[in-house]
């Protein structure tokens, strides 16, 4: 993992949506990632669906990195709507 990724964004997330929705989490929010290039250089990208909306998107070059930054995105867009991931 790179150093950009110590903030642990996808496990915030995760705590946040358990902690706020308990055993229907997994109903209220879901987690896509898809790949495209060539198959040397694959780009992942990631989206996370809250409530079947499009929240957040991450790029990078493996799964883990996509999944990552979709979940800062994610962080960021729930923040400017005033809700607050510890």
């Amino acid at each position: 993992m790179s150093p950009a990724n110590q903030n642990h964004y996808a496990m915030r997330l995760n705590n946040f949506f358990q902690k706020r929705y308990g055993a229907s989490a997994h109903q209220r929010h879901q987690y896509e990632v898809t790949s495209g290039g060539p198959q040397n250089h694959l780009l992942w990208e990631g989206t996370y669906l809250i409530e079947g909306i499009k929240y957040g998107v991450g790029q990078g070059s493996n799964k883990g990195d996509a999944k990552e930054a979709a979940a800062e995105d994610t962080i960021k867009l729930l923040a400017r709507e005033g809700v607050i991931v510890p």
